[in-house]
């Protein structure tokens, strides 16, 4: 496509340059006629006959003095007619080839000092031929200057082929361009295309290389951070099937084992297994229910985020933890703010900070709950006066299906699978936010951090 664009641009630009020079030289030649004529003129009016030392007054000798003296440029010729009829020429051999002939052609121009250009072909040849007559009593010599064309073809001919030359070196530098600047865009796509075939669902470790600053540069990028989402979300995956895999083993080897020896002719041990089956069951269910919300937390349109009132909300989880478990409930502060979160989603995550702080204190233990604006960022809490945890394990907690060290060792008859801590971490993280753990506090003290605008002003409630 470059190579037929720049054929036509080279092309028009020859067509212009040739009209453009050939105008030109027509007009030099023009120019040059009119020279010699106004120099024939000027040696009428004004010159003097060397054998008389006088003013010309024979036609015959004015024309040839004129010949004689006169140098015409190339391409140019003087035909001088005397008044017998025989013809003098100089200059160009073609005009003097032509002399009787171009005499004869302009035997009709006007006898005067003034002279009209007119344009004659003999045998192939065309010529730009300008009479004059020569001042005398008579007035039957006269002048003629003729300009052969083929002189000014030559040149403009030279001129093209001159210019077809340099263009065609021109096409091939901008064909060897072309085709190395192609190269060298369509090098990072063919190096995209490569890593793109190299990449299967199980590697998605290759990266495509990344060079310069260009549109191609920032798809490089871009591509390389999708492929790093995507191994992310890929690994976690295969995590998340792995850990489900495990969870799930333990319960459904002891349904099997129960209904395996289960003996259907004695009632009490029916009985017992079928309250141990139910009770594995809904253990399962509850581990099912958790892996829907935490997939929930990973789609675009999880939240729906309203104006709410911290202390209201504050207030409501309150209400909802009382009858979870005999604690001692407590009301931390309590901002009047208002910002925008999803209530039902912010009330999930703190019930399940709730659970886990009802797990590891006893009855009568004091379970502090609050909401606070700081600046720019909204805080809200729960804070328990158990054994909190231990440093070795503040990491892990957050891990999906992660447990402290306190967790495994106790019992899995609660039915928690490790799944709370990493479903209120999504849900703060759902709304550009994080989960602490304050590593100060005595007992355990969790905290949602939610960016917000500061609206409103915090107050401290009853206890």
């Amino acid at each position: 496509m470059v190579a037929v664009l720049t054929v036509l641009g080279l092309g028009v630009i020859g067509l212009a340059l040739r009209t453009v020079v050939q105008h030109r030289v027509d007009s030099d030649a023009a120019s040059e006629i009119n020279q010699t004529l106004t120099a024939f003129r000027d040696l009428a009016a004004r010159g003097t006959d060397p054998a008389t030392g006088d003013r010309y007054t024979d036609a015959d000798v004015l024309l040839d003095a004129f010949l004689d003296r006169a140098l015409p440029p190339s391409g140019q010729g003087l035909v001088a007619v005397h008044r017998d009829g025989s013809v003098r020429s100089s200059g160009d051999r073609a005009v003097r080839d032509q002399a009787p002939a171009l005499s004869r052609r302009a035997q009709d121009a006007p006898r005067s000092a003034d002279a009209d250009m007119t344009r004659t072909s003999l045998q192939g040849r065309t010529y730009a031929v300008a009479a004059v007559a020569a001042p005398d009593a008579t007035g039957s010599g006269y002048l003629v200057v003729a300009h052969d064309q083929a002189t000014s073809a030559t040149t403009v001919d030279d001129l093209v082929r001159t210019f077809v030359l340099v263009s065609l070196a021109v096409l091939v530098l901008v064909i060897a361009l072309a085709w190395s600047t192609a190269g060298r865009v369509l090098l990072p796509l063919r190096r995209l295309r490569a890593t793109a075939e190299l990449i299967g669902a199980s590697d998605l470790t290759s990266r495509v290389p990344e060079s310069g600053t260009d549109d191609v540069a920032s798809l490089q990028r871009t591509v390389n951070a999708m492929l790093d989402r995507l191994e992310r979300a890929f690994a976690s995956q295969r995590g998340l099937l792995d850990d489900v895999g495990h969870e799930l083993r333990t319960p459904l080897t002891v349904l099997r084992g129960h209904l395996e020896i289960l003996d259907a002719h004695q009632p009490s041990k029916v009985d017992r297994t079928r309250e141990l089956l139910l009770d594995e069951v809904a253990r399962m269910s509850r581990l099912v229910e958790d892996l829907l919300l935490l997939a929930q937390t990973q789609r675009p349109d999880f939240l729906r985020r309203v104006p709410v009132r911290l202390d209201r909300l504050v207030d409501d989880v309150v209400s909802k933890a009382e009858v979870m478990a005999p604690r001692t409930w407590v009301r931390a502060a309590r901002s009047t703010s208002t910002v925008e979160l999803d209530d039902e989603v912010v009330t999930q995550a703190l019930l399940q900070l709730v659970d886990n702080a009802v797990r590891h204190t006893a009855d009568g233990g004091r379970i502090e709950i609050g909401a606070a604006q700081d600046h720019d960022a909204v805080r809200l809490w729960v804070h328990d006066d158990g054994p909190g945890v231990a440093a070795e394990d503040r990491d892990v907690v957050f891990q999906r299906f992660g447990r402290g060290r306190r967790d495994r060792e106790e019992s899995d008859d609660t039915g928690h699978h490790g799944l709370g801590l990493s479903i209120v971490a999504a849900i703060a993280a759902g709304h550009g936010g994080h989960v602490e753990l304050d590593p100060d506090a005595e007992g355990a003290r969790f905290v949602l951090v939610l960016p917000a605008p500061e609206r409103g002003e915090t107050r401290r409630g009853p206890a």
